[in-house]
């Protein structure tokens, strides 16, 4: 959020152990849209979803470093709400973390959500779909989704609270003057592995007939 406050790009992407240090090796898939992000000044294009999500379900311990982790199949986006074809600015990041921010003057005015696309994901602490949905009602009362273009939710830890995240967040969504804004929901960024990078205050756009995503602006240029 400083760096955004500041009109410099940073990313919401891989982390040290749960991605570059992944067991046996990194997934391709993180490392490909990390590279579309710091090392190409072409648009990063569309963002298709991952094959597959892993589960965290071996210790980060030494003696487990030659073990995968048992892999699911990730499914695609799903278009909870919305029609056409909506673009804006990302920003976002993690639900629990950005609430915190709301009571900091690191949280952005209310001006930079407006025709942005907000991106949303939960952590591995998994919160309640009652948590969830408060988290939610924080950011509507701030006045968040009044004048957004779009909303991407990752895909929830584990894929726990999966369908509850879901209804409550088209509950929200009811109370809120934008009834219609875009939803694409199971997107791989955030607490999943393996993942997408996302580039801050860069152009995106959710095309809702064919449920797809894309950056359509480079996040770095040639220096």
């Amino acid at each position: 959020m400083m760096f955004y406050k500041m009109g410099i790009v940073s990313f919401y992407g891989p982390a040290l152990l749960t991605d570059f240090a992944e067991n046996i090796e990194m997934d391709a898939y993180t490392i490909d849209y990390l590279k579309k992000c710091l090392f190409y000044t072409d648009p990063i294009n569309e963002i298709i979803p991952a094959l597959y999500t892993r589960m965290n379900d071996i210790e980060w311990k030494e003696k487990n470093k030659n073990m995968a982790r048992t892999i699911r199949n990730q499914g695609g986006y799903e278009l909870l709400c919305g029609e056409g074809i909506r673009r804006g600015h990302l920003i976002g990041g993690n639900l629990e973390t950005f609430v915190s921010l709301l009571s900091t003057n690191l949280f952005p005015d209310k001006q930079h959500f407006k025709n942005a696309i907000l991106f949303l994901e939960t952590s591995e602490d998994t919160p309640t779909p009652q948590a969830f949905a408060d988290d939610l009602m924080c950011l509507l009362n701030e006045g968040v989704f009044e004048h957004l273009n779009g909303i991407i939710v990752g895909k929830p830890f584990n894929n726990l609270y999966y369908t509850e995240y879901k209804a409550e967040l088209l509950k929200i969504i009811e109370k809120s003057e934008n009834k219609h804004i875009s939803i694409l929901f199971n997107l791989s960024f955030g607490h999943c592995e393996p993942k997408h990078s996302l580039p801050y205050g860069v152009l995106a756009e959710i095309n809702c007939s064919e449920k797809s995503f894309e950056i359509i602006e480079s996040s770095v240029v040639d220096g």
